[in-house]
């Protein structure tokens, strides 16, 4: 058997820190998680879309419950938060 060829290094590399380092930086900054359940008290206009929050898919993907996931009355402890991460890269 002959040797593997060497794995070529990447021609970039992107340092991200793992989400859940990200999760406990971004919440401990202060007054972020009334910012973040703030979404609960939003105004919006029927028919428009002027947020993420306003689309379809926020307002219907269903929790492990099979309830709304950023519904209010589907949080089962008093201080949960539910957050939605999306994520994007542009090469």
């Amino acid at each position: 058997m002959g040797r593997e060829p060497p794995v070529p290094p990447p021609k970039m590399s992107v340092p991200v820190a793992p989400l859940s380092e990200q999760l406990i930086e971004f919440l401990a900054r202060p007054g972020m998680e009334h910012i973040v359940e703030g979404y609960q008290q939003r105004k919006t206009v029927p028919e428009e879309l002027n947020s993420i929050m306003d689309g379809r898919v926020w307002n219907e993907i269903e929790g492990p419950d099979g309830k709304p996931f950023f519904h209010k009355a589907s949080l089962t402890e008093p201080d949960e938060i539910r957050l939605g991460v999306t994520f994007a890269v542009d090469w």
